[in-house]
């Protein structure tokens, strides 16, 4: 089968000064795919970042996961010295849809699914998610490395229940 290796031992013995094949045993090893061709443009990402504005703050760490099938962030936000959400995001490839796509976990309760695509040197993800009180909620972040240890994020095109609401200035983000 494909994406199978073997492991084998061979034992000998020495029987009147030769040395004799007594057995041999294997056993088939699954090479465990990874999809790090299709996500290695994010690889940037890993690390640990944060962002400073007037009375907000956000704190970032992003990992490889085993075999670099997927990345974790972990996130913290703070406004006016207090945390307002905190949770983590998993980045991965679709080999289904042939797309990065990921999933976000807040303390707050609100879960989301994004797709990610780059255009133009920025990545756009297109978030689909439900609040804590069960109203759908909708939200594109605009994502743009500036350079290895700073990049830019914002979100535009929020929707509540299906209400628009404001977009949420963008912001720069350094690597700590």
């Amino acid at each position: 089968p494909a994406n199978v290796e073997i492991d084998y031992t061979a034992v000998y013995v020495k029987r009147d000064g030769k040395w004799l094949l007594d057995r041999v045993t294997d056993k088939a090893k699954e090479i465990v795919p990874s999809h790090y061709e299709q996500l290695k443009e994010l690889e940037w990402m890993v690390g640990q970042w944060t962002s400073n504005t007037d009375n907000a703050e956000v704190e970032l760490d992003c990992n490889w996961t085993k075999n670099r099938n997927f990345l974790t962030r972990a996130f913290k936000i703070t406004i006016d010295g207090n945390a307002i959400a905190s949770g983590m995001q998993l980045i991965g490839w679709d080999p289904a849809t042939k797309t990065v796509r990921s999933w976000t976990f807040d303390s707050n309760g609100m879960f989301a699914e994004a797709t990610w695509e780059q255009t133009c040197g920025r990545w756009f993800l297109r978030n689909r998610g439900t609040l804590p009180d069960g109203r759908a909620a909708t939200m594109v972040n605009v994502m743009q490395q500036v350079d290895a240890n700073s990049f830019t994020w914002q979100t535009i095109e929020r929707t509540a229940g299906g209400e628009l609401l404001p977009n949420i200035d963008e912001i720069r983000i350094v690597r700590q």
